[in-house]
């Protein structure tokens, strides 16, 4: 194979016309930012529409989507970007035109309509026109596509108990393969020159997240924060949660912010420190879906040198105040350092075994202490052993159980939940049964494809993106949002398909 480095954003300039050169550079700054910006507009142009007419909203957002990737694929991945880091800042923004309940689930359904239209599109047309044209790509697409067969019979025996429930586990379980497919396919018939795209992006992260952290008040005000959050959590407060955890904790909220407060790291682990942060949640509006995020944004700063970039986004990762996503920047740091030292595969296997062992101690350390972690990945092996064909999408998991009526000392003393929960490992097991680990085996075979990439390419990028999605994988153990946020898994998926593409397009396999 031969080097094949993913694109730094531009046609190399001319080397020896340093006025072609800086024109060249200029062009491709102002076209990243054009890009931008018309990918934000389509995001919030869906938002803000569906307050005035959802049925125009839905047809117009899903036809511009399609026009997108037929007509210019670098914006249509462009979207699929900024859908899933912004839309909800939209949705804040607009939030006193949205109704409850079913209105608000809907409008934040924008983001995967607009992936969903993209990666149909995408994969029909390279079907119907491309299929054998890349014998790699087919490769790669029909190892995904066997994931996709098993969530697909998963889906039609969770509808037969909840179609709700089970459509919004296949937007969690699928989000993150079909944003791969979507990129490589994309990648691979163009090029899409998304890096200052991806530093743009980046940029617009970190001022929505220190505006946050140190205009906290002036922040929720000016997105209509308030307005946002009691929609959000309608269903708490109906279930009197708070009152519940006031009992429990002793902590008593009295205000919005009080509800973001968490002890650090939220882990029994670091509780007797006393030690209580206030929650960054980010455009996104979602605190660990946020540290996902600021985690793949701040490895792509430091493995394509934008240092000033990095430095902003690492503290803004450490207030997220997420120990998987930290783990996540901590792997690929590693796993490059050990890389160049013994060789990329060499260094794969390494970060296997330690990430094993971490889990190992982590789910051994978590059980004596009672986290509830732990208890619902244990929960889900148990429920796996019973019944290990899979009850179907849907069943189980965090977003179809009432948390003010669970009774953790109860759980905790048992050393299981009787459910899967708080796992996104635990509830694919409890969902999807043994075709849980055909899901896991095809993120894990992805990982290791972008390490050999690497291998060939020496880019460190292609590196840090194979490593992040292997602690990605490890850290669904102990996290839900960790396989189940486009912002966790997602986004290093959706790394991993720009770099595969542009690999196959430029060595022509």
């Amino acid at each position: 194979m031969a080097a094949a480095r993913f694109s730094i954003d531009d046609v190399p300039p001319p080397a020896r016309d340093p006025q072609a050169a800086e024109a060249a550079a200029g062009w491709a700054v102002l076209r990243s930012a054009g890009i931008t910006v018309a990918a934000l507009s389509i995001v919030a142009f869906a938002v803000f529409a569906h307050t005035l007419h959802p049925a125009v909203a839905l047809a117009a957002t899903a036809a511009v989507a399609l026009s997108a990737s037929i007509a210019a694929p670098a914006l249509a991945v462009a979207t699929i970007l900024c859908a899933a880091l912004f839309q909800n800042l939209f949705v804040s923004l607009a939030s006193p035109g949205i109704g409850s309940g079913m209105d608000f689930d809907l409008v934040r359904g924008y983001a995967f309509l607009i992936l969903a239209t993209v990666w149909a599109s995408a994969f029909t047309r390279h079907v119907l026109t491309r299929r054998g044209v890349s014998p790699m790509l087919d490769r790669h697409l029909l190892v995904t596509s066997i994931a996709f067969a098993a969530i697909g019979f998963y889906l039609l025996v969770g509808m037969a108990v909840s179609v709700p429930s089970a459509i919004i586990y296949l937007r969690n379980v699928a989000t993150g393969l079909m944003m791969y497919q979507a990129a490589v396919i994309s990648a691979r018939g163009g090029h899409l020159r998304l890096q200052t795209v991806f530093a743009l992006v980046a940029g617009l992260v970190v001022v929505c997240g220190y505006t946050e952290l140190l205009f906290r008040d002036d922040w929720l005000r000016f997105t209509n924060g308030a307005t946002f959050w009691d929609l959000s959590m309608a269903d708490a407060k109906a279930a009197s949660y708070w009152d519940k955890q006031a009992q429990e904790t002793g902590i008593v909220v009295l205000g919005l912010v009080d509800t973001f407060k968490i002890t650090l790291f939220n882990t029994p682990l670091l509780a007797d420190l006393g030690i209580t942060l206030s929650r960054l949640f980010g455009p996104n509006m979602h605190a660990i879906s946020y540290g996902y995020a600021l985690s793949f944004l701040a490895i792509y700063a430091l493995f394509t040198s934008r240092f000033l970039l990095a430095t902003a986004l690492l503290p803004l990762l450490v207030l997220s105040n997420a120990k998987g996503a930290i783990i996540t920047v901590l792997t690929a740091v590693l796993g490059w350092g050990l890389a160049r030292l013994f060789g990329s595969r060499f260094a794969f296997w390494c970060i296997f075994v330690l990430l094993v062992a971490y889990s190992a101690i982590g789910i051994v350390v978590g059980r004596r202490i009672g986290d509830f972690h732990v208890l619902g990945l244990i929960g889900g092996v148990y429920n796996f052993v019973e019944f290990p064909f899979g009850h179907g999408l849907g069943s189980g998991g965090n977003l179809g159980l009432d948390f003010a009526t669970l009774d953790w000392s109860q759980f905790q003393a048992a050393g299981r939940t009787p459910i899967a929960m708080e796992s996104a490992i635990g509830v694919l097991l409890y969902q999807m049964g043994f075709a849980a680990f055909v899901l896991l085996g095809v993120y894990v075979w992805l990982a290791w494809r972008t390490t050999l990439i690497a291998e060939r390419t020496l880019d460190p990028l292609h590196l840090a993106a194979g490593f992040a999605l292997l602690s990605i994988v490890f850290n669904g153990l102990f996290q839900e949002e960790a396989l189940f946020s486009p912002l966790a898994v997602g986004l290093p998926l959706l790394l991993c398909g720009l770099i595969h593409g542009a690999t196959f397009r430029n060595a022509a396999l």
